[in-house]
């Protein structure tokens, strides 16, 4: 799964699977994704 898009503004979600020697891909739609903040996220200066 991979988020599309520019950052902060609207994105697609995708998913991408492989059956045998083809690759499936669903787009789940459109998403807004929340940066994480503190220790484990993005330092925003």
């Amino acid at each position: 799964m991979i988020p599309v898009g520019k950052y902060r503004t609207s994105q697609y979600l995708y998913r991408f699977r492989r059956k045998g020697d083809e690759v499936l891909t669903d787009d789940l739609g459109a998403f807004a994704f929340a940066p994480l903040i503190g220790d484990e996220g993005w330092h925003l200066v």
